[in-house]
């Protein structure tokens, strides 16, 4: 095994350039040197502190001289020169990938350390990746209101093709699996020179940093399992348990809030009529095409809705918005879901599927059972029969190769500093799987109550106490943060906005304002109307200095007075919507953004009527002003100019929809 390891290392070294920085674990090695993807949109700056490469290693480790496959590797550095131990962050999944992520590790909440970050074999940027145009498939097969049985069927198909490709291809899918992802972590220890290092694992990462744990607990100072997929937990039976749980908890805050009550009633009741409507009926809605590049009219059916609820659900920052979402639904308004599909479909394409079943096919789904499943739901007929997203594989992994001999086996207890952390709201992995193993294992356990999936996305509690525990691994973190949680404070109205939305989902997954027409035009307007109002005020303040009071003679009858004024009253528009989704993405739900703006909203709509107002007032002093025979040539151009762009400044700012306010 050492030998096969050393070739790893060897592989990587001849792919890597002299690091400048070394880690404070181990001497100066070469860090990897191929361009990171998506680095172009970096600042000089975050582009000097991240180093991304592939690491070389065996598809079978039993083979060394065999096929080799490569893994998309990234290194990034904290802004600050102290040396820290290095983390490796383990993503979930199967098949989720991290590299697609590292930008957002730059400011990652785990304090001043050195990440080490890669995608697992045959997930995402690492090569060969399994089957990633599954995606699409799960996509387009989910929004054609399809009855679940030929969905189902679809998607077999669609695997079947993956894999009799992969096979064709002298693939060995027996080595797509958690042993072979902590063997390659090992490689992945070796090639940088570490002699230990500390490990986050989340959601299925969490069943690696199990695994390596298990083989290699002399190689690690620390380790954190987060939201923990335990390696002897089977992969659908409890998956409609664990999410009408995480239901069920959420139905109840609700009912202890007199206005969500008031609105939704029972949330779990609610969701249940609505998923039955479906099944008869699937939900027409107009997809907006911002990250899809879809563009026809799309059909929500059950399964689907079934899907996007249990992703909601594993987010905090969604809560506030769910019982809406759903009542929405219920109430057949196909719009409220529109810029959720393209949503949907970049939650479909996050996952490299193909590893998903090469992982899940070859070790979980032999030790469950159909019969098992339906004993399980038995109380949810409607979410049993349409609960496709991970039961469909009880019919894909039929066809997909051969089964392991036997179940993983769990480590025992262990003398490295352990963290595990659960959210008490999680409908994936719920806190009772996290507990269990850090019993077993005899780990440190903190569960936060009214959260969901991943504790490390919690930055005033989850957060601190990973950053504590990864400074000093031996001395329990201060955890009375998790006394004093409060449960979401749902929304029961809001005013609707897609055209903003769209806009804000489209400068968010593009970066580039240009997709964003509408909003990038009325800035700009905003902009020049400003500069226009700022120079007319400079210029009326120098005039009554040196002339005196005289100067105001006229001065409410002059066009540029109520022009100015109405280019104030577009630029407060402007601000004060900038500052309320600003707010609301900080401070509530950024999923709210994709439906609506707060009903505290209301005031802003003031502001355009007011522009609109001294609009009308500086058009009719622009034609029928005293002064109007007296006016230099450039400075009536110029006041034509901004009583135009006033204008359209208006048009846009109604087509974004906050010109009368649509309550919902």
């Amino acid at each position: 095994m050492k030998r096969r390891f050393q070739l790893a290392a060897l592989t990587l070294a001849i792919l890597l350039a002299v690091a400048p920085r070394a880690f404070a674990a181990g001497a100066s090695k070469p860090f990897p040197s191929e361009a990171c993807p998506g680095a172009e949109s970096l600042s000089p700056q975050d582009l000097a502190r991240v180093r991304c490469g592939y690491l070389r290693v065996p598809e079978d480790y039993a083979k060394p001289t065999g096929r080799m496959i490569e893994l998309a590797v990234a290194v990034v550095e904290p802004k600050s020169n102290k040396r820290t131990d290095p983390v490796v962050m383990l993503h979930g999944g199967p098949g989720g990938g991290e590299m697609g992520n590292y930008r957002y590790r730059l400011d990652e909440p785990l304090g001043a350390r050195t990440l080490i970050l890669f995608d697992q074999r045959g997930v995402g940027y690492s090569r060969p990746p399994l089957c990633p145009e599954l995606g699409d498939a799960i996509f387009e097969a989910s929004v054609k209101g399809l009855p679940v049985d030929a969905e189902t069927a679809d998607l077999v198909l669609a695997h079947n093709r993956c894999h009799d490709r992969l096979v064709e291809e002298k693939f060995d899918l027996t080595k797509y699996n958690t042993d072979a992802t902590a063997a390659d972590m090992e490689a992945l220890r070796q090639a940088l020179g570490l002699e230990k290092w500390k490990v986050y694992g989340i959601s299925y990462g969490t069943a690696v940093g199990l695994a390596y744990l298990r083989e290699h607990a002399d190689r690690l100072n620390a380790l954190v399992l987060d939201s923990v997929y335990p390696l002897d937990a089977p992969p659908a039976s409890n998956v409609v348990v664990n999410m009408m749980r995480s239901l069920k908890e959420l139905s109840v805050a609700c009912a202890a809030q007199a206005p969500c009550k008031a609105r939704f009633g029972n949330v779990e009741e609610l969701f249940l009529k609505t998923l039955q409507r479906l099944a008869q009926e699937p939900l027409d809605v107009p997809a907006i095409g911002v990250t899809a590049n879809w563009t026809d009219t799309v059909k929500i059916g059950a399964p689907a809705f079934m899907t996007v609820v249990h992703q909601m659900l594993y987010d905090r920052s969604a809560y506030e918005a769910l019982p809406y979402l759903i009542e929405r639904v219920a109430a057949r308004d196909g719009d409220v879901f529109a810029l959720l599909v393209d949503q949907f479909r970049e939650r479909a394409l996050s996952i490299t599927h193909g590893q998903y079943a090469a992982v899940e096919c070859y070790e979980r789904f032999p030790f469950d059972s159909r019969e098992a499943y339906e004993q399980a739901t038995a109380a949810w007929p409607l979410a049993r029969d349409n609960m496709t997203l991970i039961v469909r594989h009880f019919d894909i992994c039929a066809n997909w190769g051969v089964k392991a001999a036997r179940p993983m086996v769990m480590p025992g207890p262990t003398n490295v500093p352990t963290l595990v952390l659960a959210g008490s709201w999680d409908p994936i992995t719920p806190p009772s799987y996290s507990k269990a193993a850090a019993e077993q294992i005899g780990a440190r356990f903190v569960e936060l109550p009214f959260y969901g999936h991943g504790v490390r996305g919690d930055k005033p509690c989850g957060a601190p106490i990973l950053r504590a525990f990864l400074d000093n691994p031996n001395r329990a973190p201060d955890t009375s943060c998790t006394q004093h949680r409060s449960p979401p404070l749902f929304v029961t109205s809001l005013v609707r906005a897609p055209a903003i939305a769209r806009d804000l989902a489209a400068l968010s997954s593009r970066a580039d304002l240009a997709a964003a027409p509408f909003t990038t035009a009325l800035l700009a307007l905003t902009a020049f109307l400003l500069i226009s109002a700022a120079m007319w005020a400079i210029v009326g303040a120098t005039r009554m200095v040196r002339l005196g009071p005289g100067a105001a003679a006229r001065f409410w009858t002059r066009p540029g007075t109520p022009l100015g004024l109405a280019a104030v009253a577009i630029g407060a528009t402007a601000l004060a919507t900038g500052a309320i989704i600003a707010s609301s993405a900080s401070s509530t739900s950024p999923i709210l953004l994709m439906i609506g703006l707060p009903a505290s909203s209301l005031p802003l709509f003031a502001l355009p009527w007011a522009a609109v107002i001294c609009t009308v007032w500086g058009g009719c002093a622009l034609l029928f002003g005293e002064e109007k025979a007296d006016r230099p040539i450039a400075y009536a151009v110029h006041l034509w100019f901004v009583f135009v762009f006033a204008v359209t400044a208006i048009a846009l700012i109604a087509a974004l929809g906050l010109l009368i306010p649509d309550m919902i």
